[in-house]
């Protein structure tokens, strides 16, 4: 009987016997922001797309068994209070050697900016 990759994998990590042994090469960064065909900065900065959905497109992609521990959820933004300012992060500066960000938020129509960060 064939079972699913998510099968496979469940059995294995229990110590089951699977149809056949799970591939899951680590491919958690790199291979799935390049298949994407946009910048790293895209996936890390802006989840665009976030880099959960671009590991499963990844591993469909290749046809093999993955596994993420937990698809991260965002509790903030979730249930947003409608009081509290929306911080973003945007690239303000890029050279050869690094990319730099700030984070923002519109509070009372003036901006106002937070932490600056470097990459």
């Amino acid at each position: 009987m064939t079972m699913t990759s998510r099968e496979r994998m469940l059995i294995a990590m229990t110590g089951g016997q699977a149809d056949r042994v799970p591939v899951a090469p680590d491919i958690s960064n790199m291979i799935p922001c390049r298949l994407t065909g946009k910048p790293f900065w895209d996936i890390y900065l802006y989840q665009d797309p976030p880099l959960w959905r671009a590991y499963i497109d990844a591993v469909r992609y290749f046809g093999f068994d993955g596994w993420l521990p937990a698809v991260p959820y965002d509790f903030a933004s979730s249930q947003p209070d409608s009081l509290a300012p929306i911080w973003r992060e945007a690239i303000v500066q890029r050279t050869t050697d690094r990319i730099y960000t700030r984070l923002h938020a519109n509070v009372d129509g003036a901006e106002n900016c937070g932490a600056w960060s470097a990459y």
